[in-house]
């Protein structure tokens, strides 16, 4: 039991660690490659008492943030999409 808490705890220390060290990357990335350009970081966190979709739903909902990806990178507005 206290070998799987110490476990759990590193992997949350783990991911809040990579979750810092990519935005630092990111960071750092933009200022050097447009430094007088405005940027916008979005980390999104699953909540654990989320509501579970039907798989049509959820497709829809991809397909559509799919899109929404690809069209920002062709029209230059996004350098990095996830996940890290």
């Amino acid at each position: 039991m206290l070998a799987e808490r110490a476990r759990t705890l590193l992997v949350l220390s783990y991911v809040r660690l990579m979750k810092n060290a990519s935005f630092f990357l990111l960071f750092l990335l933009s200022t050097l490659v447009h430094a007088q350009n405005k940027f916008t970081f979005v980390f999104l966190n699953n909540k654990p008492d989320k509501a579970v979709l039907p798989k049509e739903e959820v497709d829809k909902i991809m397909e559509g943030h799919m899109a929404n990806i690809n069209k920002m990178a062709k029209e230059g507005k996004l350098i990095a999409a996830g996940p890290f």
